[in-house]
């Protein structure tokens, strides 16, 4: 899964050098891609981490992964202003 990141990270970076260039194609490959890679992410999340942690943590575990997980959202997340100002960009950039 941690190759999964990696991946992710890379269709990212390729979609804003697509979207410096305009280049519709490029980008349209990589959020396909990255669409994808994160559908099948998030059923290896749902299939198996989460059921092994429910079976291999204790409660006091789990609640300090939770809380460390919402340090680093709070830390690196977007607001959904944000989310939509990105969307309008990309329509204005490619209105045909």
């Amino acid at each position: 899964m941690h190759e999964d990141h990696k991946h992710a990270r890379a269709h990212v970076s390729a979609m804003i050098q697509a979207l410096e260039r305009k280049d519709k194609t490029t980008l349209s490959e990589h959020m396909q891609a990255y669409g994808l890679l994160l559908s099948e992410h998030i059923r290896k999340e749902d299939d198996i981490l989460y059921p092994w942690m429910d079976r291999m943590l204790s409660t006091t575990q789990v609640g300090k992964l939770y809380e460390r997980f919402n340090d680093v959202r709070e830390k690196v997340s977007y607001s959904p202003s944000e989310y939509e100002q990105f969307i309008q960009n990309l329509e204005t950039t490619f209105k045909q």
